[in-house]
């Protein structure tokens, strides 16, 4: 019995508007779409019982050439999970303005696109990185209190945030 959201009937129109191929399947208690697109690349989206992100109702997504999944493009080298609906209508986009060859052909250079790519996060991945850089920001405090002469040659502001101005050290008194 599946007990997961499909997609919207507005995201699913925009993943196989321009696909020469699609086909959706029920798959492991969920569902599988597979879309090709005529640059010969294509998608694997699913969201089942062995999906990342499916405890979330979330999608996982993996990029297809010819039909068989390739691990080397711009936009993962694996697969890419605990996309919502936009997330994956916006990869599937892109996969479509690619030329046969792999490349961007929307006005991007190569480069331009792996950037935009590997800045590219994830709902999920924002929070999970929020909470590194909260655990991160805890364990330096600490590191900073046990070591105030350190923390003073760092410019890190503590309790004396009015003794420090524009890069230099004021004479507090």
């Amino acid at each position: 019995m599946m007990n997961y959201t499909f997609m919207s009937e507005y995201e699913l129109y925009y993943i196989v508007k321009d696909a020469v191929e699609w086909e959706i399947t029920e798959y492991l208690g969920g569902y599988h779409i597979k879309v090709e697109y005529p640059n010969g690349y294509g998608a694997s989206i699913a969201k089942h019982n062995s999906s990342y992100g499916h405890n979330e109702d979330l999608w996982e997504l993996a990029v297809l050439h010819n039909g068989e999944i390739v691990c080397d493009t711009s936009i993962t080298n694996d697969t890419v999970g605990y996309l919502d609906d936009d997330e994956v209508a916006s990869f599937c986009q892109t996969i479509q303005n690619w030329d046969e060859d792999g490349m961007p052909t929307n006005g991007w250079s190569f480069e331009e696109e792996c950037i935009y790519y590997e800045h590219y996060v994830t709902k999920y991945d924002q929070e999970w990185l929020q909470e590194q850089n909260d655990k991160a920001d805890e364990a330096l405090e600490e590191w900073y209190a046990e070591h105030p002469e350190q923390a003073r040659l760092d410019g890190w502001i503590m309790e004396d945030e009015d003794e420090w101005y524009d890069g230099e050290w004021l004479d507090a008194e």
